[in-house]
């Protein structure tokens, strides 16, 4: 009987419930009877039909609610929420006519049903409901209602009809008084035989009296549930995936509640830093459960100074109506490594022959992580020759554990340059460099040492302490000299050498006899020693005469000098010219500015030799006046120039 429809209107479902009674029919052989819903059937201005009393209708647990209907029977309510049960309730009253009558014949007329003075006819009670208790007169026939059994009786109220001239009139209508008729108020013509009214079924009837019942029934309708509702959607499912690292997984499931796709904000937390991962601006559409996993690179987001921070994550979501959910709580933990310190105070050892030579030991002090991770250590070298040359760059140990370590470089050349790093690890992330460490891989000397002075072997050298000059000497060497089988070095010996630069001075000891002298050189590092020079020999003799004050100098005395200045010559190879030297009795300044400027020339043909300024022998002897003649003062100033250089 109750109809309904359901609609969502401005987010709210209406639910539209429909009052309006139906048409009741019931049958019994050939004849139905069929009450109209809505009260449209009316005779004479008795009402025959269904109509609704009483409608009420109830929303989830709330008590029954009574409404007034409208004309078109429609109530409408509104609910703000999803999964409620609604349901309606109608007490619906039927009004019906019913009869009984008496013929001239004793005849049922057809249109009979129920029973004659309680004996049952082929007509079961219980079809019908029965009025007989009703009945005015035991003579006449039942007055019955023809209703379905399952509508409750309430009451009947009489109605007397009557015909007037039927016969004679057939157009003549019932006369009737406030819904009572003439006849049974004896206020018209009485009915008789003659104009009486004429069945379906051929028989007359004399009397025909009515009688309006009364049924009612209750209808509920079917439950209606709500639905369709846009409600906020739930917050959505965070899973973290536990890592450490500098990045992690983390899942979003959207939880639309049933309101449709959204779309989700997250957020990332650090040590009170919150920043945002997705906006709903760049969120993709979610469905329902539909995930998302996003990898936050946490330098990025946060930086180096948040490293062993914990990450955690909230979200919310946004719905296609734009309802929002909470935010979720602080989900966890990612944890943002953090980086070991740098290993500190690094340094490279010689070995156990104090030699940074074959091996070097390298050691520095432990680092420590701040996430209490085992560490260890990757070891880089960079190693350049003398061509400067990168022959390695690279590690040389990715996973040591130690705080120290043992490299061999013997296979590098000599003179090798190295630079040495280490940085600590945990495994996912490593500390900054360590300071770089220098050093050299040793090297055995590598010059030539050649004697420079005197040049040529086999020579005689006039000297008191003479002074042999050597090139190929080398820094952090020391000089060696073999002088007639005495073995000396500018270590132990250091006031028999003077050493600069590419070349050092072995001026042996004063006490040196006249005579031959053997002399070879090299010289030495802790790595190892050049080669050997060949063996010099020379012949030391003993210096030129001098002379005593007052001396005048005779010719003969000039060729002793002659052959000093030309075994000089000899030994150093110089071209020198032949000294013309006059045999006069007396020497003249001629003679002597001649010989001075020979000398001269030998000092500054060695010092070219030497070629270091430290080594020079200055001469400052002037010449002479011309035609001075030459006295022992002038004489022993240039023998000692000649002894000096």
């Amino acid at each position: 009987m109750i109809t309904y429809s359901k609609a969502v209107v401005n987010n709210q479902c209406q639910i539209t419930f429909n009052f309006t009674p139906k048409d009741v029919s019931y049958s019994r052989s050939n004849y139905t009877a069929v009450h109209k819903g809505g009260g449209t059937t009316s005779r004479n201005g008795i009402w025959e039909g269904i109509e609704c009393i009483s409608a009420q209708i109830k929303v989830g647990n709330e008590a029954w609610k009574s409404y007034s209907l409208p004309s078109n029977k429609q109530v409408t309510i509104t609910v703000s929420s999803n999964n409620v049960n609604v349901q309606a309730y109608g007490k619906y009253r039927l009004k019906t006519m019913g009869y009984y009558f008496k013929d001239t014949k004793g005849k049922y007329p057809f249109f009979w049903y129920g029973n004659i003075g309680g004996q049952p006819t082929r007509y079961q009670k219980g079809h019908f409901t029965d009025s007989a208790s009703n009945k005015p007169d035991g003579n006449f026939y039942s007055i019955n209602a023809m209703v379905p059994s399952d509508w409750k009786y309430i009451k009947a109220e009489w109605s007397d009809w009557a015909y007037i001239d039927a016969k004679n009139n057939p157009n003549s209508q019932w006369k009737f008084d406030n819904g009572r008729y003439a006849q049974r108020n004896g206020r018209a013509i009485s009915a008789t035989y003659d104009n009486a009214w004429i069945s379906d079924s051929g028989h007359k009837q004399i009397y025909r009296k009515s009688s309006l019942f009364w049924f009612e029934k209750e209808y509920y309708s079917d439950i209606v549930t709500t639905s369709g509702i846009a409600v906020n959607p739930l917050p959505p499912t965070v899973n973290v995936l536990p890592a450490k690292g500098d990045s992690g997984n983390v899942e979003f499931f959207y939880n639309s509640n049933n309101s449709g796709d959204g779309v989700i904000k997250v957020e990332a937390k650090c040590n009170e830093k919150i920043v945002s991962l997705m906006t709903y601006e760049n969120s993709p559409s979610f469905g329902e459960q539909w995930k998302k996993t996003l990898t936050p690179d946490f330098n990025e987001i946060f930086g180096e100074e948040y490293r062993a921070n914990d990450v955690y994550y909230r979200a919310k979501a946004k719905n296609v109506h734009n309802y929002e959910s909470d935010w979720t709580e602080w989900k966890g933990v990612h944890r943002y490594n953090g980086r070991p310190t740098v290993p500190q105070n690094p340094i490279a050892t010689p070995d156990e022959n104090g030699l940074i030579y074959n091996r070097v030991n390298f050691s520095w002090d432990s680092s420590s992580d701040p996430d209490g991770d085992r560490l260890y250590y990757q070891l880089y070298i960079k190693a350049t020759d003398r061509n400067s040359t990168i022959v390695k760059n690279g590690f040389i140990h990715e996973l040591l554990y130690d705080t120290s370590y043992e490299y061999d470089i013997s296979a590098f050349s000599d003179g090798t340059a190295f630079e040495f790093n280490v940085k600590a690890s945990d495994g996912q992330i490593t500390s900054d460099w360590s300071e770089t460490v220098l050093f050299k891989k040793g090297s055995k000397p590598t010059s030539t040492v050649a004697i420079v002075s005197p040049v040529k072997t086999d020579t005689i050298i006039y000297s008191e302490r003479p002074r042999f000059g050597f090139i190929g000497f080398e820094e952090d060497c020391n000089a060696h000299v073999v002088f007639n089988g005495q073995e000396y070095d500018s270590g132990k010996n250091p006031d028999m050498f003077e050493c600069k630069n590419n070349l050092f001075i072995f001026k042996p000891n004063e006490n040196i006899q006249d005579g031959n002298i053997t002399l070879k050189a090299y010289i030495k590092n802790p790595y190892g020693e050049s080669e050997h020079t060949q063996i010099y020999n020379f012949t030391k003799k003993t210096p030129i005469k001098k002379f005593n004050q007052g001396d005048v100098i005779y010719a003969k005395d000039i060729n002793i000098i002659k052959d000093v200045i030309n075994n000089m010559t000899i030994a150093y190879n110089c071209d020198m010219p032949e000294l013309d030297i006059q045999m006069d009795l007396i020497i003249l300044s001629q003679v002597y500015n001649q010989m001075l400027y020979v000398v001269n020339f030998i000092n500054t043909y060695i010092n070219n030799l030497i070629s270091d300024s430290k080594f020079n022998v200055e001469i400052d002897n002037p010449g002479v006046n011309e035609d001075e003649i030459i006295m022992d003062n002038h004489w022993s100033e240039l023998i000692n120039n000649i002894i000096n250089i």
